[in-house]
């Protein structure tokens, strides 16, 4: 029996600027997979 385990982990960051202030949005998107 053969057993592979895949974890890929994309951190994705967006700077929105608006006026004077700085919003900052972290998105992660977690895809795993097994066979």
């Amino acid at each position: 029996m053969v057993v592979c385990i895949e974890e890929v982990r994309i951190l994705k960051i967006y700077v929105v600027k608006l006026g004077d202030s700085i919003w900052t949005i972290a998105k992660e998107n977690g895809v795993s997979k097994k066979c």
